[in-house]
């Protein structure tokens, strides 16, 4: 019964760390909204973005953009491009580019 408890307790942990590494380098969008080719409100649209769409993502780029403070997360596309796209619509844990 011990070992069991203790296997429990590994795999528990296992599953947090799996789930914590999973979280770190993705944003999560929550609204509909534009992805842009610049960290800007005025930049070109490249896409949009849907409700539960998740990206890979390692940084954000703070701003200002029509007097709101907000963060622009820079998104990995195909072939080392880049899109970004606005913190009113995706959210996620990544750090200052």
């Amino acid at each position: 019964m011990t070992m069991n408890c203790h296997l429990l307790q590994a795999l528990l942990l296992l599953c947090m760390v799996s789930y914590t590494c999973q979280a770190t380098n993705a944003i999560t969008c929550h609204k509909t909204g534009p992805m842009k080719k610049h960290p800007s409100s005025t930049s070109g649209i490249i896409n949009y973005v849907n409700y539960g769409m998740s990206f890979p993502c390692n940084c954000y780029i703070s701003g200002r953009d029509a007097g709101k403070n907000v963060q622009w997360f820079r998104v990995n596309l195909d072939k080392g491009a880049y899109g970004y796209i606005s913190s009113i619509y995706c959210s996620g844990d990544v750090k200052l580019c």
